[in-house]
């Protein structure tokens, strides 16, 4: 009977421990977001270096754009928050340096944001559009902001820092090259590329090229490369070129299986 008690008397001793480690448990696989170092505000200045756009977590707003210098091979981290006392918002998807000013894309926070390039101090906020990609500043004071959600590509001021227009197309407009004084615009679920008149705001072409078409540069040579990712089950992911008179040539196909078993 005694050794009965005994036993019992130790389990009991034995039920915080259990308990504790449960709660350790819970605890540890909690999916908190993760802390952020602090950091301080940094001046770039005339260094060499790279800026990188970080989106975050998708609705967390912990976007971020980190810089690389090159010179001293370290990183800062954020940017933004420590120059400006708050996140720049919800998932950063593009930048573009412009006359000694940086336009910073935030797709899910439907926001362009101007900062210095050197303290990264927020100078203004291009607002009013639905899911912004790609800025291309087509002159001194105009630039096109691609929108995945809008049938249109906003046209936008860079003097007031507004929205003075919309170019109607498809929805799903992507990357933005100018070239040959023409802007080429990507539109990722018709597999097209629109032709801007950057002058009258018009569409002269489309383009088709791809299912998925949403990349685009211009090489070396003055040739406008666009990759595709095939949206559609049956079709091969490509990169291909924009050659005279808007003509299109798949170069160089992919294997979509190779891909997806990650060969």
């Amino acid at each position: 009977m005694i050794g009965r008690s005994i036993r019992k008397m130790n389990r009991m001793h034995q039920l915080p421990v259990i308990a504790l480690i449960v709660l350790f448990a819970i605890t540890g696989c909690r999916k908190d977001k993760p802390e952020s170092p602090v950091e301080t505000p940094v001046t770039i200045g005339e260094g060499r270096g790279v800026y990188i756009t970080n989106e975050g977590n998708f609705q967390w707003g912990n976007a971020k754009v980190s810089y690389y210098d090159i010179t001293s091979a370290t990183v800062t981290e954020d940017l933004y928050e420590p120059a400006n006392g708050v996140s720049i918002g919800d998932v950063c998807q593009s930048m573009v340096l412009h006359d000694n000013k940086a336009y910073v894309v935030v797709n899910n926070s439907g926001k362009v944001v101007v900062v210095d390039p050197n303290t990264f101090t927020a100078t203004a906020t291009i607002t009013g559009f639905t899911s912004p990609r790609y800025i291309l500043p087509v002159s001194n004071g105009k630039a096109y902001v691609s929108d995945f959600y809008a049938s249109s590509i906003a046209v936008v001021d860079l003097a007031s820092n507004s929205i003075t227009g919309h170019i109607p197309s498809s929805a799903a407009t992507q990357e933005l090259a100018l070239a040959v004084g023409k802007v080429f615009v990507t539109n990722e679920t018709r597999g097209e590329v629109h032709v801007v008149d950057p002058a009258t705001d018009v569409v002269l072409d489309t383009i088709a090229v791809s299912r998925g078409a949403n990349s685009i540069v211009e090489d070396a040579d003055g040739k406008l490369w666009v990759a595709c990712t095939a949206v559609a089950a049956h079709r091969r992911p490509c990169i291909g070129s924009i050659r005279k008179r808007h003509r299109w040539k798949r170069r160089f196909p992919f294997r979509t299986l190779l891909i997806a078993r990650g060969a």
